[in-house]
């Protein structure tokens, strides 16, 4: 390989999965140097999931979700149908291009209100919501397990509950639920800290925590166990050396969630 490519070099991989072709077999050999770096562009495939076969590496990651398919004047036009109240961009992308400034197709056009957000800067943007009321049969409502959860403007009392969700006259309510063969279902968010401290008073203290891509993922790293756990808000991959290791890890998981 070291014929093929000279290094230093940009390597642009094939599928964005990192599950088969070339890229692979970059990652298996590259990954332990921390002077390389992937950077991770497709938006449909989770930052961690995609990495979570190739962890730990010391080499450094970054995801910047962009879509290479779409020019100005589609994204224009998608601006337009879609007509946002706000458009969150770079200031780069409502000006011409310094080198040319009379390509006025490479600026992109809204009628909304533009706020633009460089490099290391930050902003406040609403976040509108809206809840609905549903309608909950009396069986339901004695059945409800309501626990503690753990946000970030306190303990709030939550419950799960399954049924199929039925709208009449705009008015919503929840059916009995499909029978299903699945266990029981967790939900609720891992915190890294409470992480750690479960790991180390199960005597699996970790010997390096790593924040990956855009600063919510972690790598956590348990080297004399041979094995990971990489902490995302969504998706939570354990690598393990040994299956037996793999299910301590998962069951230390599991305690952290809340079982419905």
């Amino acid at each position: 390989m070291r014929e093929v490519y000279k290094t230093p070099c940009i390597v642009f991989t094939g599928h964005p999965s990192l599950r088969c072709g070339d890229a692979v077999l970059l990652l298996e050999n590259w990954r332990d140097d921390v002077h390389n770096s992937i950077i991770l562009i497709e938006s449909e495939f989770p930052f961690a999931t995609t990495l979570a076969p190739f962890l730990p590496m010391a080499m450094r990651s970054y995801f910047c979700p962009i879509d290479p398919s779409i020019n100005y004047a589609q994204a224009s036009k998608l601006i337009k149908d879609i007509r946002p109240k706000t458009v969150v961009t770079s200031p780069t992308y409502f000006r011409a291009p310094v080198s040319h400034p009379n390509r006025t197709d490479l600026v992109l056009i809204s009628d909304s209100e533009v706020v633009e957000l460089g490099v290391g800067e930050t902003a406040n943007l609403p976040q509108p919501q809206s809840v609905i009321t549903v309608e909950l049969s009396l069986d339901q409502l004695e059945n409800l397990n309501m626990q503690p959860l753990k946000t970030t403007e306190g303990y709030q009392l939550v419950s799960h509950i399954a049924g199929v969700l039925k709208a009449r006259d705009n008015k919503p309510s929840l059916g009995p639920p499909i029978p299903s063969t699945s266990g029981n279902q967790l939900y609720g968010e891992v915190e890294l800290e409470e992480l750690i401290s479960v790991l180390t008073a199960k005597g699996l203290t970790p010997d390096k925590i790593e924040a990956l891509g855009t600063g919510d993922h972690f790598l956590i790293s348990l080297s004399d166990h041979s094995s990971s756990i990489t902490l995302s808000p969504s998706v939570t991959s354990i690598t393990a050396h040994t299956g037996e290791m793999r299910q301590t890890l998962q069951r230390i998981v599991s305690s952290l969630l809340i079982s419905s």
